[in-house]
């Protein structure tokens, strides 16, 4: 009698899935603790709030070099600035937003 074996395409899928959580697990830790869906969430958030003002933060500040050095176009840069500086506020306030509308 041959053992049991996985075949080829079941065998690549279990290792998909555990390079997934593996990774998840070793890259966000706490969140892959979390005990129910609400502080995974918050948890998640709060991860890209960190980073998304970080890089808004060099976004802007490049912006601004470039602005320096086009002034002939300061309408055109000026609308741009709005406009990410909208996108980073909705991302960052995500959160609240979710909660606001779905409660």
């Amino acid at each position: 009698m041959r053992p049991i074996t996985m075949q080829g395409q079941d065998r690549k899928s279990l290792v998909f899935k555990f390079l997934v959580i593996a990774t998840i697990s070793m890259l966000l830790p706490e969140v892959a603790l979390c005990a129910d869906l609400q502080s995974m969430t918050t948890k998640i958030f709060g991860w890209i709030k960190t980073a998304l003002t970080a890089v808004g933060t060099l976004v802007i500040v490049a912006v601004g070099i470039y602005f320096l050095k086009n002034l002939e176009r300061w309408k055109e840069i000026f609308l741009m600035c709005v406009g990410i500086i909208g996108a980073t506020l909705l991302i960052m306030n995500a959160d609240t937003i979710s909660r606001w509308a779905f409660n």
